[in-house]
C-alpha cells in the first residue's frame, strides 16, 4: 500500500511508520496542524499529532505490523512501482546548510505558535527558550559522549571524523535551536524579515508630566499620549499575499437573480462610481467600538476601556468574512484619549493611505513578487449607536433635537410617524452646511444633532451620510425585541396573570432548543429584572433571539390566540426574520416596511403609556438601508464584537496594563503573522475554516442500503469503494450530527424539511453528503410561528443531499410544544430566506 501526506505533495512511502514519523517530524509543530488519517478510506481529522497516532495505533495496528524493508519514494518520482527494490531509488542528498536555516524558521514558528496560542508573556516565552536550550545542550552533550565512547571501542578517535566535532559545538544551530531568535529584539527581527510582520506606528497626540520613581524618590517626567495605528496599506499587501484572500477578491460573488446576499447586490454597489467600472476594486468596511478589558465594576474600568477600530474586505464571500481571520486591526486608543482627542487623529492618517487606494491610478502592491495594481474606498462604518454618532460627528446618545443620523426628524415626528416617507432625510450637501453653521454657535449643535465635520468625509467616495448603517444587533435583539417581550411577559404576567414568571422559567430550563442553541440558551428571568424601570431583560444578543424564536413554543398554550398582545409580538417575530435573513428579496423589503409602520403604529396603542424609543425609530429605515447596502447582517456587530474576545483574554492574561494600548496592538500584529503564515492544507484556509470529520464507522459502498441511490449520482463509486458515516462532521464552523433537520427545498410554497440519517465521507473531504429522510410539512402555526412537520412513516426511499447545495445551511430542530398534549411537533425556521 502506497501512503501519502496529505499535507505536503512531495512526501510517499509504501510503510505506514514512516509516515507517522514524517509527519511528526515535518508538520505536528506547524501551526494550524490538521491532518486526515485517510488511512484504508479513514475520514477522521486531528489538529494534535499525539491524537493522530493513537488513533492510528489502535485502529490501524495491523498495518504497522507489516515488515519493514521498503524505503520512502523520493519528492520527483511520478509514477509509482511500489515492486521495485528499493535499491534503485535515489534519495536527495543532505545539506546541513538548508537544513539548518529551515530548523531556525520553523523553530521561529515553533516560539510564534507557543506566545501566540498560549497568550504567554515575553518573559514567559524567555524561559520556555532558555529551559529548552539548556535541554537541547544536555541531550547533546550526552549523545556527544555516547558517540565518542562508541567510536573509542572501535579504536576510531572521535576527532579524526571530518565535520563531526563540529556538528556539537555550542554555536551550531543543532546545539543551539534558538539561536538568532533568542530574545524579543531578534525574534521581531527575525519576523520582519521572514514573515513579513506589520508592526503598528505610534501616533503622538500630546504630553504630560508624571511622577515617576526612580529608586526611592519620585521625579517629574514627560510621557507621550499615543495611539496606535496599522498601516492600511501594509495590511492590505500582507492579506492580498495570502492566496486565500487573492482568490476571494479576484472572483467577485454578486448575484444575478435580483435576490440580495451582500453589498455587491446592493443599489449602492449598482450605482458606485467606482465598483460599476472596477468591481475587483477593495470593499473596506470600517468598525469601531469601546472595549472594557477589565472588570466592569472595577475601579479601572474607565482609564482600561479601550477604542477599537477594525476592518474587513467585503469582497470576501460572507461565509468567509464571518471569520475572525478576516477581521483586522485598524487602531486602538485607551478611551480617556479618545475622549480627551477625539478620532480625527486615527482617521487623517487613515485618510492619508485611503487617498492613496482611492486614486484613478490605484496603489501598486508587491503580491507574490510581481506589481499589481488595486484601487479600494470605504462602503459603509459598522457601529453601535454611540459609537457611529461619535465617528459621524453627530451629537452622541439622546441629547439633540434630531436624534436620528438618518433623517432629520424631531422628537415629536419620531413618537408619531412610523414610515421611512414622513421624514426629511439627511444628505450630504445638508451635512456639509449644517456643520458650518455649527461653527457659528452652539445652539445650531442642538437642532441640527451634529458636533463637528467627520474627517471620513474627505473620502473621493464615502461620506458618512448613508455610510454609517444602523445596527441590527444593537437596535433590535439589545434594544427593541427585548423592549418588547419585557412588556409582553409583564402584560401576560402581571397584568392578565396567564401563568406565572416561575412556570416561565421551569418551561424554559426543560425545553429542548437542539444541540446548535446550547450555548444560545436564555438565562432564567428574575423578578426583580423582569420589574425593573429599564427597557431591557439584560440577555445577550444571541439569547435574546433564541428566547424569542422559541418563546411561542415555551408558552404558546397558555396564550388565547386572539390576545392582541401576542398578535403583536407574532409581528415582530415576523419583521425580525427578514431583518436578520441573510437573503432578501425586494418582494420582502416593501412588506417589511410595511409591516415596521403596523408594528409601532399598534405598540404605540397597545402599550399607551410606553414611549417608542430611538431604537424602534431607527427601524424605520431599516428597509431602505437594506437596498441601498444590503442584508443588515452584513453590517452588523456581532463578528466584530467576537472580535473582541481576543483582547480582552489576552490583556487579562498578561496582565500589563501599563501601555496597553500598544501591547495588545502588538501582540494582535504578531497573531496575525502567525495566523497568515499557517498551513492547513486541503483542510482549510486563512479564510476557511475546513472539514472536521467526527467518529464514525468506515462501510464498504456495496454493503450500503443506499448504494444504488449514491451510485447512480457518483458513478465513480463502486461497491468496493470505502465511506465513512460520521456521527458528526463541521463544515466551515457550522457543525452537523445525525438527527438534525435540514431545509431541502420548496414544496407547495412551503419548505421542505429533511432529517438527516446518516452523514457520509469520502476519503478527500471534498464530497460530504447527507443521507436524508424528507418531513412533511403540514402547514404554518401562526400561534407558535412555526412549521408543523410530521416524520414519514416506514420511510424506504433515502436522499442526498450535498452540503453546497442547500439554500438554509444552520441546522434546525424538530421541537414539541412545552404543555402540548398532542403529537405535533415544529420546526422554527431562524430565519426567512428570500426567493
Amino acid at each position: 500500500m502506497v501512503y501519502n501526506c496529505n499535507r505536503c505533495d512531495g512526501f510517499t512511502t509504501t510503510q505506514l511508520v514512516r509516515l507517522l514519523s514524517h509527519i511528526g517530524r515535518c508538520h505536528s509543530y506547524e501551526p494550524g496542524f490538521h491532518v486526515l488519517c485517510g488511512i484504508e478510506e479513514c475520514t477522521r481529522t486531528y489538529t494534535n499529532y499525539n491524537a493522530f497516532r493513537n488513533h492510528v495505533r489502535k485502529h490501524h495496528s495491523n498495518l504497522l505490523e507489516e515488515a519493514i524493508g521498503i524505503v520512502d519514494i523520493p519528492e520527483n518520482r511520478i509514477e509509482l512501482d511500489v515492486e521495485e527494490p528499493a535499491e534503485l531509488i535515489h534519495e536527495e542528498e543532505f545539506d546541513i546548510e538548508r537544513e539548518q536555516g529551515k530548523i531556525r524558521r520553523n523553530n521561529a514558528f515553533c516560539l510564534m505558535q507557543i506566545k501566540e496560542e498560549g497568550k504567554l508573556t515575553q518573559t514567559n516565552l524567555d524561559n520556555v527558550v532558555n529551559r529548552a536550550t539548556q535541554v537541547v545542550l544536555n541531550s547533546i552533550d550526552m549523545v556527544k559522549k555516547g558517540v565518542a565512547e562508541r567510536l573509542d571501542a572501535s579504536g576510531i578517535n572521535f576527532d579524526d571524523i571530518p565535520g563531526l566535532k563540529e556538528l556539537f559545538e555550542k554555536e551550531n544551530q543543532i546545539s543551539d535551536p534558538f539561536k538568532d531568535i533568542a530574545n524579543f529584539r531578534e525574534q521581531v527581527k527575525y519576523y520582519r524579515e521572514n514573515f513579513n510582520l506589520v508592526e503598528p506606528h505610534s501616533i503622538v497626540l500630546g504630553q504630560y508630566h508624571v511622577k515617576v520613581r526612580r529608586g526611592s524618590k519620585l521625579k517629574l517626567v514627560m510621557k507621550n499620549e499615543e495611539a496606535y495605528y496599522v498601516p492600511l496599506l501594509e495590511s492590505l499587501q500582507e492579506l492580498l499575499n495570502n492566496e486565500s484572500v487573492l482568490e476571494e477578491i479576484e472572483n467577485p460573488h454578486t448575484r444575478n437573480d435580483g435576490l440580495l446576499s451582500d453589498y455587491c447586490d446592493a443599489e449602492a454597489y449598482r450605482t458606485h462610481p467606482l465598483f460599476s467600472r472596477n468591481p475587483k476594486a477593495l470593499q473596506l468596511i470600517l468598525y469601531f467600538d469601546n472595549v472594557e478589558i477589565c472588570n466592569a465594576l472595577g475601579s479601572k474600568v474607565i482609564k482600561h476601556k479601550l477604542g477599537a477600530f477594525y476592518y474587513t474586505i467585503a469582497n470576501i464571500k460572507p461565509q468567509n468574512r464571518s471569520h475572525q481571520n478576516a477581521i483586522q486591526l485598524l487602531a486602538l486608543i485607551t478611551s480617556p484619549l479618545l475622549k480627551k482627542y477625539g478620532p480625527d487623529a486615527i482617521l487623517d492618517k487613515f485618510m492619508l493611505e485611503l487617498h492613496e487606494l482611492e486614486k484613478d491610478e490605484g496603489h501598486e502592491f508587491t503580491i507574490n513578487g510581481e506589481k499589481q495594481i488595486y484601487q479600494g474606498t470605504v462602503i459603509f462604518f459598522s457601529a453601535d449607536n454611540l459609537g457611529a454618532q461619535f465617528i459621524g460627528g453627530y451629537k452622541e446618545g439622546a441629547q439633540a433635537h434630531r436624534k436620528c443620523r438618518d433623517c432629520m426628524g424631531s422628537e415629536e415626528e419620531i413618537q408619531n410617524l412610523f414610515h421611512e416617507k414622513y421624514f426629511e432625510m439627511r444628505t450630504k450637501a445638508g451635512y456639509e452646511e449644517q456643520c458650518r453653521l455649527v461653527q457659528n454657535g452652539e445652539h445650531f449643535s442642538y437642532v441640527y444633532g451634529i458636533n463637528r465635520r467627520s474627517p471620513l468625509n474627505e473620502s473621493t467616495y464615502y461620506h458618512v451620510v448613508g455610510g454609517l448603517p444602523g445596527d441590527c444587533m444593537h437596535d433590535v435583539l439589545e434594544g427593541v425585541l427585548q423592549y418588547e417581550v419585557k412588556e409582553l411577559l409583564l402584560q401576560l404576567i402581571k397584568v392578565k396573570r396567564l401563568f406565572t414568571l416561575e412556570e416561565l422559567n421551569r418551561r424554559s430550563a426543560c425545553f429542548d432548543f437542539g444541540y446548535y442553541n446550547d450555548t444560545n440558551k436564555p438565562s432564567p428571568i428574575g423578578e426583580n429584572k423582569l420589574n425593573s424601570a429599564d427597557h431591557s431583560l439584560r440577555l445577550h444578543a444571541v439569547q435574546m433571539w433564541c428566547f424569542a424564536r422559541y418563546l411561542p413554543l415555551l408558552i404558546g398554550t397558555l396564550v388565547p390566540e386572539n390576545d392582541d398582545h401576542w398578535l403583536l409580538f407574532q409581528k415582530m417575530l415576523r419583521i425580525i426574520s427578514i431583518v436578520f435573513s441573510p437573503t432578501i428579496s425586494t418582494n420582502q423589503v416593501a412588506y417589511l416596511q410595511v409591516l415596521i409602520d403596523e408594528h409601532h403604529r399598534e405598540f404605540k396603542t397597545l402599550y399607551p403609556e410606553k414611549p417608542i424609543i430611538p431604537k424602534m425609530h431607527y427601524m424605520v429605515h431599516m428597509p431602505s438601508t437594506i437596498l441601498r447596502l444590503g442584508p443588515l447582517v452584513r453590517s452588523w456587530c456581532m463578528r466584530f464584537e467576537a472580535k473582541h474576545s481576543y483582547f480582552k483574554k489576552l490583556a487579562n492574561v498578561i496582565g500589563n496594563f501599563t501601555n496597553v494600548a500598544q501591547t495588545l496592538s502588538y501582540r494582535h500584529q504578531h497573531w496575525m503573522c502567525y495566523k497568515l503564515h499557517t498551513s492547513s492544507a486541503n483542510l482549510g484556509t486563512f479564510m476557511e475554516k475546513g472539514v472536521q470529520v467526527g467518529p464514525g464507522k468506515s462501510v464498504l459502498a456495496g454493503d450500503a442500503e443506499y448504494f444504488d441511490l449514491l451510485n447512480q449520482e457518483q458513478p465513480e463509486i463502486h461497491r468496493d469503494t470505502w465511506l465513512t458515516e460520521s456521527k458528526w462532521v463541521e463544515i466551515n464552523g457550522t457543525k452537523y450530527k445525525v438527527g438534525c433537520f435540514l431545509e431541502v427545498g420548496t414544496h407547495n410554497e412551503e419548505p421542505e424539511y429533511a432529517e438527516v440519517k446518516k452523514i457520509l465521507v469520502q476519503r478527500d473531504l471534498t464530497s460530504i453528503r447527507f443521507l436524508t429522510s424528507t418531513c412533511i410539512t403540514s402547514c404554518w402555526n401562526d400561534h407558535f410561528q412555526a412549521y408543523e412537520v410530521k416524520k414519514r412513516p416506514q420511510q424506504i426511499n433515502f436522499e442526498l443531499v450535498k452540503h453546497c447545495q442547500l439554500s438554509y445551511f444552520l441546522p434546525l430542530h424538530m421541537v414539541k410544544p412545552s404543555g402540548h398534549h398532542t403529537m405535533m411537533k415544529c420546526i422554527v425556521p431562524r430565519y426567512e430566506i428570500g426567493k
